[in-house]
């Protein structure tokens, strides 16, 4: 999670960090300079980085201010993902359910969202984005 607490125990109990429906500018500028100052701090390594965000892709982009990584137009989830892979993130959990009700009522939304990840932004093979 984003709290001081469970970065805290992350560093001193885990190897990796897996924040939940994070935005892109926290995650960057707060969250991951807070990890790392945290694992000083403690004299441990720093944990890999490995985020869950909530896929859901809309036909038309997104206000960028407050939007949660994963969400908007195909090109800002390729963005994202973009700048995950460039933050050393080990993984990234695509998570299409995410605490919706209609989404789990209608899995096969979340497998057509999988797939055009699939096809046009991820690279499968070699574990990376196009």
């Amino acid at each position: 999670g984003p709290s001081d607490a469970a970065m805290r125990r992350t560093v001193l109990y885990g190897d990796a960090w897996h924040p939940i429906r994070i935005r892109m500018d926290w995650f960057r500028d707060t969250g991951i300079p807070r990890l790392k100052e945290i694992a000083e701090e403690m004299g441990r390594p720093m944990p890999d980085l490995c985020p869950r965000i909530r896929l859901r892709l809309t036909d038309s982009p997104l206000p960028d201010g407050q939007r949660i990584a994963g969400e908007g137009s195909l090109d800002q989830v390729h963005r994202d993902l973009a700048e995950l892979e460039g933050l050393g993130c080990a993984y990234v959990l695509l998570d299409t359910y995410c605490d919706d009700p209609e989404a789990i009522r209608h899995g096969e939304a979340s497998w057509t969202m999988l797939a055009t990840m699939a096809e046009k932004v991820l690279d499968l093979g070699n574990r990376t984005v196009r």
